[in-house]
């Protein structure tokens, strides 16, 4: 029997009927609308329908806020200094980062790691290398409650919790997660070993000092 593809390019056989191109190929009837739904005439002829505005999350937000998480490695603790995970921020807007390595997920940790991420912003700040932290955005997740949510309420810092179904507001920190695994790898592989934590900073240096291609469309002004 013919395929799909020779029944549809033969122009004696050819149909946009599903039963009848299933029945001359002697495939399914559920097969021949895959094949004609794959097509590209098919893909460029569908509609584009806006979503309605409720559909849509914004990804990014006012200068100064930050996306945070925590990125689970406990797997590699034992030649990490038992570091379990790490703490990371990222600028919504310039994707600069903060990252610290965690002994555990837990309120009092990350807490302990914002005091000293507060302090090196600060010291960003002044030297004009990054924007100052005001705001945070996060899933609420109970690392990012607790210790956490008490010192941000001691500096100013207002968190931003964000809800169920919304998680694409923290998209941009995904995105750096990707890629901080993909440099890991690359870590790993050239040393040989799994040992990360004594080269996190550096990691977050490389990838704050290279320019970020997200921003290119913005503008050489943006961004270093």
């Amino acid at each position: 029997m013919p395929t799909l593809q020779e029944v549809y390019d033969n122009p004696k056989t050819s149909t946009r009927n599903p039963t009848t191109l299933a029945k001359r190929a002697g495939t399914t009837i559920a097969g021949a609308k895959r094949f004609l739904n794959s097509l590209s005439s098919t893909q460029l002829g569908k509609r584009v329908v806006k979503q309605p505005a409720e559909a849509f999350a914004p990804t990014g937000g006012p200068r100064g806020t930050y996306l945070a998480d925590t990125i689970h490695l406990s797997a590699y603790s034992g030649v990490n200094q038992k570091r379990t995970s790490v703490l990371c921020l990222v600028e919504s807007t310039s994707r600069y980062v903060y990252a610290r390595g965690l002994l555990r997920i837990a309120s009092k940790n990350t807490a302990e790691a914002l005091e000293e991420i507060l302090e090196q912003n600060h010291a960003d700040v002044l030297a004009g290398r990054a924007a100052p932290l005001v705001a945070i955005r996060c899933d609420g997740g109970p690392e990012l409650r607790g210790e956490f949510a008490a010192l941000c309420e001691e500096r100013g810092i207002p968190i931003e919790v964000t809800s169920a179904g919304t998680h694409e507001r923290l998209s941009r920190l995904d995105r750096w997660v990707g890629t901080f695994r993909r440099m890991l790898g690359d870590l790993f592989d050239l040393s040989g070993s799994n040992v990360w934590f004594p080269h996190l900073q550096e990691l977050v240096d490389n990838y704050n000092e290279r320019p970020s291609r997200a921003l290119d469309a913005a503008g050489p002004q943006t961004a270093p």
